[in-house]
C-alpha cells in the first residue's frame, strides 16, 4: 500500500509539473504573437502601410549602447510608397527620443513597391546607457507606438561587441 501511495503522489506530481510547462510554453507563444502582430499606420496624407517587429536586438559597441530594430512592411497600395526613416523614433522610460541612424547602409528613405513587403529593413539607434531601465517603444507612424520592451530594468551588462536578440516584450 506504501508503494502504491508513492507511485499515486508520484504521477500527481508529474502531471502537475506537465500542466506547468505547458502553460509557460503557451504564455511564450502568446507573448511572441503579441510582440508581431501586425500594426495598420494610417496618416493624413493617405500613405497607409502595415507594420510588424520581427525581432529586437540589443548590443554594446566601443561608442555604446545599440537597439536594432528588425521591422517587416508591407505596402497595401497600388502605388509605390517611400517611408521617411526619421519617422520610426525609439522612445525609453525617461521620455528620451532616438531616431535611426541613416549612416553607412541606411538610407534616409524606405521604399516599399505597390503590393509589395519589406522582410527585414533594420532600424539602428545609439541609445543612452540608462535607456533599458525601463519601457522601451517603437513610433511606427505619427500616432502609432508599439511596445518594444516591458517596464522590468534590464540588470544585464553587455560587453563590447557583445548582442542579445528578442521576440517578445519582456527582457
Amino acid at each position: 500500500m506504501n508503494r502504491r501511495l508513492q507511485l499515486i503522489i508520484g504521477g500527481i506530481a508529474l502531471a502537475i509539473i506537465g500542466v506547468c510547462l505547458v502553460i509557460m510554453a503557451l504564455t511564450r507563444v502568446q507573448e511572441a504573437r503579441q510582440f508581431g502582430q501586425a500594426h495598420r499606420v494610417r496618416t493624413y496624407g493617405g500613405t497607409n502601410y502595415v507594420a510588424r517587429l520581427a525581432e529586437t536586438t540589443i548590443g554594446r559597441t566601443e561608442s555604446g549602447r545599440v537597439v536594432i530594430v528588425n521591422v517587416v512592411l508591407s505596402n497595401p497600395n497600388p502605388y509605390d510608397i517611400a517611408l521617411d526613416r526619421k519617422c520610426f523614433i525609439l522612445i525609453d522610460g525617461d521620455k528620451d527620443y532616438f531616431q535611426p541612424s541613416t549612416t553607412g547602409t541606411q538610407t534616409e528613405s524606405i521604399k516599399i513597391p505597390a503590393h509589395g513587403i519589406v522582410e527585414n529593413e533594420l532600424l539602428t539607434y545609439a541609445v543612452d546607457d540608462n535607456s533599458f531601465n525601463g519601457t522601451l517603444g517603437l513610433q511606427v507612424g505619427y500616432q502609432y507606438m508599439v511596445m518594444l520592451k516591458g517596464i522590468e530594468p534590464y540588470t544585464r551588462q553587455l560587453g563590447v561587441g557583445e548582442y542579445r536578440t528578442f521576440h517578445r516584450r519582456d527582457w
